[in-house]
């Protein structure tokens, strides 16, 4: 079976750290880390919707943060 690919960049599964499968499209790690940069720098013209960003970026943070003291 051919590995799973990014449907942005085109890294396979064996390319990347974390390949998240959705329906009909998949992306890697990297591309989704560009994702939130750009959703950062789209979001700051409108201040109500930069808060709820910063409120899950905290929650993300804090989750990684404790996924990190596990390993």
């Amino acid at each position: 079976m051919k590995p799973k690919s990014c449907s942005f960049c085109g890294y396979r599964s064996n390319e990347t750290p974390i390949l998240v499968e959705g329906p009909g499209v998949n992306i890697c790690s990297h591309c989704a880390l560009i994702a939130i940069r750009f959703m950062i720098d789209k979001t700051k013209a409108y201040p109500e919707m930069m808060e709820e960003l910063k409120k899950e970026l905290k929650e993300l943070s804090d989750h990684l943060h404790h996924v990190g003291t596990e390993i």
